[in-house]
C-alpha cells in the first residue's frame, strides 16, 4: 500500500486537540484520510506486451511501466529488455532478441535502396516471426494457460495483431502504443483515415505539399499500404491467433474494433497533422526526460574547452557507422576532419579515443549531449526517438536516413527549415562538405529549430501525464467505447460516401440525359411545325 507522507502527517494531527467539538472534527478527519489513503493505494493488474526488440522502443515504453508503477499498479511484462523495468514482474523474450538482430542485419543491407513496397513486405514478415517467438516462449505459454486476471492489456503496436488475443483470453480492455506509426491501421483500430492528398505515407519521402504526381504516388503507396495489411499482415497474423489461442473467440478483426485507446507518438512539431478520432491520442517525445545529468568528466571537460562548438555523430541503436561501406566512411571522415569543431562520433565497440578533433566512443549521453549548448549540429539517421530530441533542444539535424521510417521524418525535418538531407548513396567528400557548411553557417538552420521546439514544449501537460492519465482512464470505464466513430464498422466506400457520390453522379446523368432527350424532342416538335407551315 502507498502512502502518501501528508496523509501520514494529517493523521498524526487529528490527536493533538482532546475537546468534544475536535473530536468530532477528528472523526471526520480520520473517515477523510481513510478514504484518501484508499483512493490513492488502489492497484491495477496491467499485462504489458513490448515485444519488438529495438532498445530504442522499450526505452520509451519503460518511462510508462515506471510511471504506472510508482502509482501503486502491479504490472506484468514481456520484453527483450527486463533490466529497464526493475521492480517489476518480467518475462524475458530471449528469442525475440536473437531474432531482432538478424531482423537488423537484414535492414541495414537494405539501406534505403528497397521500395516502399518491399519495405511493407519485409516489416510484415517481421512482424509475423516476432510475435510467433513471443508466443511460442514457455512462460508466456504459462502466462496464458493461467487463471490470471488483468484489468488491463498494454500492448506496443508493431505489426502483432495477434496479441489482441491477450484481451479475450483475460477478458480486458486494451490500450496500444504505437511507437511506429503506420497510418494504414487507422480504418481498422480508431476508425479514420488518412487523406493522401495531405498526409504523407510513412514510407514515402514526401511532404505536406506534394505535386499532382506525387500525390498520386502517394495515395497509391497509402493504398497498398492498406491492402498489405489486410491482406497481408492481417492474414499472417490470424494463423498464429488462430494457432495460439483456442476457441471459441472472436475474429481479430473484432478484437481490433474493441481496442479503447490508441496512444501514438506523434506531435505537431515532429509530425503532419492527420484526421484522429477521440480515442488517438498524441504522446509525442514520451521518452525524454527532463531531468539533465552530469556530463562524463572527459566529455564535460572537452565541451567547456570547446570554441566553435560541437557536430554529433550518431545512428541510434540499430544502424552502426561502422555498417557503411570503406568509402562512404572515408568520406565522411575526412569531412569532419576538416572542420574547425569538435566531433563526437559513436562507433560501436570502440572504447574512448581521439583522433584530430574527432573523439570516438562506443556510447555517448545523447540527451544530455544535446541538451548542451555548444551543440550546433545532430548527424543523425533520423529515427523517431532522435527526431524528437533534436526538436526538444532545438539542434538542427544533418539526415542519413537509412530505413523504415527514417526517410519521412528527415523529410519533416527539411520541409520545417531545421534539416538538411544528406542521401546515404550521394555521401562524397564534397556533398558532406556542402551540408556541413550550409547547416552550420546559415543561422535559419538554428532559428527554424528554436521555433519548432517552443511549439514542442507548449504543451496543457507532459506526454507522460498524457498517456497515464488514459491508461489509467480505460481502467477506471473499463475501456472506452464512447469515444470510438462509427467508421470503425464502415469498409472505405462507405466511409467515404462512394456509393452516395456514385447515386447521385448517377441522378445527375439520368437527369441530364431526360433533359437531352426533352431538349431534342422540343427541337424536333419545332421542326415539324415549321415544316408544315410552309
Amino acid at each position: 500500500m502507498h502512502l502518501r507522507r501528508d496523509v501520514i502527517h494529517s493523521f498524526a494531527f487529528t490527536f493533538q486537540s482532546p475537546s468534544i467539538t475536535q473530536l468530532k472534527m477528528n472523526i471526520i478527519s480520520i473517515i477523510t484520510i481513510f478514504l484518501s489513503i484508499f483512493k490513492f493505494s488502489s492497484s491495477s493488474k496491467i499485462l504489458a506486451i513490448f515485444p519488438s526488440g529495438t532498445k530504442s522502443h522499450d526505452l520509451f515504453t519503460s518511462r510508462i511501466a515506471e510511471e504506472l508503477h510508482s502509482r501503486g499498479h502491479n504490472l506484468t511484462i514481456l520484453t527483450v529488455y527486463p533490466e529497464l523495468y526493475p521492480g517489476m514482474n518480467t518475462i524475458y523474450l530471449k528469442e525475440n532478441q536473437e531474432f531482432w538482430l538478424k531482423f537488423r542485419k537484414d535492414m541495414v543491407a537494405y539501406r534505403g535502396k528497397s521500395s516502399a513496397w518491399e519495405r511493407l513486405y519485409h516489416l510484415s514478415d517481421y512482424g509475423y516471426y516476432m510475435a510467433k517467438s513471443t508466443l511460442i516462449n514457455k512462460q508466456v505459454q504459462e502466462l496464458m494457460k493461467s487463471n490470471q486476471t488483468f484489468d488491463l492489456i498494454l500492448l506496443e503496436e508493431y505489426f502483432n495483431e495477434a496479441f489482441l488475443g491477450f484481451a479475450h483470453i483475460f477478458k480486458s480492455p486494451i490500450v496500444m502504443i504505437r511507437i511506429y506509426i503506420s497510418q494504414a491501421t487507422n480504418p481498422t483500430k480508431v476508425g479514420c483515415y488518412d487523406s493522401p492528398s495531405v498526409v504523407p505515407s510513412v514510407h514515402s519521402k514526401f511532404t505536406d505539399e506534394m505535386s499532382f504526381w506525387e500525390r498520386v504516388e502517394n495515395t497509391l503507396i497509402s493504398w497498398f499500404e492498406m491492402f498489405v495489411v489486410s491482406h497481408i499482415q492481417i492474414k499472417q497474423q490470424e494463423i498464429l491467433y488462430n494457432e495460439f489461442f483456442s476457441d471459441p473467440k472472436p475474429s481479430i478483426k473484432d478484437l481490433m474494433k474493441n481496442i479503447s485507446i490508441v496512444l501514438q507518438n506523434t506531435h505537431p512539431s515532429t509530425s503532419y497533422v492527420q484526421p484522429k478520432s477521440p480515442n488517438l491520442i498524441e504522446i509525442g517525445g514520451l521518452h525524454i526526460s527532463k531531468e539533465r545529468k552530469p556530463l562524463p568528466k572527459e566529455i564535460s571537460e572537452i565541451l567547456d574547452s570547446e570554441e566553435n562548438g560541437l557536430i554529433y555523430f550518431a545512428l541510434g541503436g540499430n544502424v552502426d557507422f561502422s555498417q557503411f561501406s570503406e568509402e562512404k566512411k572515408s568520406a565522411l571522415l575526412e569531412s569532419l576532419k576538416r572542420t574547425n569543431h569538435t566531433v563526437f562520433l559513436k562507433i560501436k565497440g570502440v572504447q574512448m579515443k581521439r583522433t584530430g578533433n574527432i573523439l570516438i566512443n562506443d556510447w555517448f549521453p545523447q540527451n544530455d549531449i544535446l541538451a548542451h549548448p555548444k551543440t550546433k549540429v545532430f548527424i543523425t539517421h533520423g529515427g523517431i526517438q532522435s527526431t524528437y530530441e533534436a526538436v526538444y533542444h532545438a539542434v538542427p539535424i544533418l539526415g542519413i536516413p537509412i530505413y523504415a521510417d527514417q526517410p519521412h521524418n528527415v523529410a519533416f525535418a527539411v520541409r520545417k527549415g531545421m534539416g538538411i538531407l544528406l542521401d546515404y548513396e550521394d555521401i562524397t567528400e564534397k556533398s558532406v562538405d556542402h551540408a556541413l557548411t550550409t547547416i552550420l553557417e546559415n543561422s535559419s538552420f538554428k532559428e527554424k529549430a528554436k521555433a519548432i521546439s517552443k511549439i514542442h514544449h507548449d504543451r496543457q501537460n507532459t506526454p507522460l501525464e498524457t498517456a497515464v492519465y488514459w491508461i489509467e482512464y480505460a481502467i477506471r470505464r473499463k475501456g472506452a467505447a464512447h469515444l470510438k466513430i462509427t467508421g470503425i464498422d464502415m469498409g472505405f466506400i462507405q466511409y467515404h460516401s462512394l456509393d452516395v457520390m456514385a447515386l447521385l453522379m448517377l441522378g445527375l446523368t439520368l437527369f441530364t440525359f431526360i433533359l437531352y432527350k426533352v431538349f431534342i424532342i422540343i427541337c424536333s416538335s419545332c421542326f415539324i411545325r415549321k415544316n408544315k407551315i410552309e
